[in-house]
């Protein structure tokens, strides 16, 4: 599959407001056959607010990306397909933040990872959360609970099946998404707020105050 990401706000009709795949192979082919998709990406990010004493995050606080459903690529491609085995599982948001969470454990330095295994709150995946429409899967982002030592991270995921009775909005699977970057700032510097901050340390902020 060959990706065309289009990099706009996802509520914006041109020039593509929902992904598609716009080809197909034979499944009697012999010959490597590649699917041409085309999805659609936003970055959010959070206003200033200097008032906040957490800060204001520089990463984008999630991604919402728009892709054809797994099953719609399936059967582009020749093969049989079950939306409910494919899409409908309320996991696949979940992996790709675990890959993107994964990406910045490795690429952090060894100082922020000893840190972070040692003060900071583990950032672990939860179940993704359907959206009743695509209005509603726009305007909520993803959720971080706490939970004590750890906080769940929960995406909000829009699918639908080939045979959804609405044409256009047939074989999707919309998410949102963590940011490699964001997953790195979490490392760095959220994670460590509850446990290992001047709010959380009471010797520390005397000192920081004298």
């Amino acid at each position: 599959m060959v990706n065309d990401d289009n990099f706009h706000q996802a509520s914006e009709v041109f020039p593509f407001h929902h992904p598609d795949v716009i080809s197909t192979c034979d499944p009697e082919t012999t010959v490597p056959c590649q699917l041409q998709h085309q999805s659609i990406t936003q970055n959010y990010y959070n206003d200033l607010n200097e008032r906040v004493l957490k800060g204001t995050e520089i990463a984008a606080v999630d991604v919402k990306t728009k892709l054809k459903s797994r099953e719609h690529a399936w059967l582009q491609a020749g093969f049989e397909a079950d939306f409910e085995t494919l899409d409908h599982t309320y996991d696949r948001c979940a992996m790709v933040n675990q890959l993107a969470l994964d990406w910045a454990l490795e690429n952090s330095s060894e100082e922020a990872l000893a840190r972070y295994n040692a003060k900071g709150q583990k950032l672990v995946m939860g179940t993704d959360v359907e959206a009743i429409n695509g209005g509603s899967w726009i305007i909520q982002n993803l959720k971080y609970k706490d939970s004590g030592d750890t906080t769940t991270l929960v995406s909000y995921e829009l699918t639908t099946a080939d045979n959804f009775p609405i044409p256009d909005t047939n074989g999707m699977h919309y998410c949102k998404v963590l940011s490699p970057f964001r997953a790195i700032e979490w490392i760095y510097v959220d994670s460590l707020s509850k446990f290992d901050s001047l709010a959380s340390n009471n010797e520390a902020e005397e000192l920081f105050l004298q």
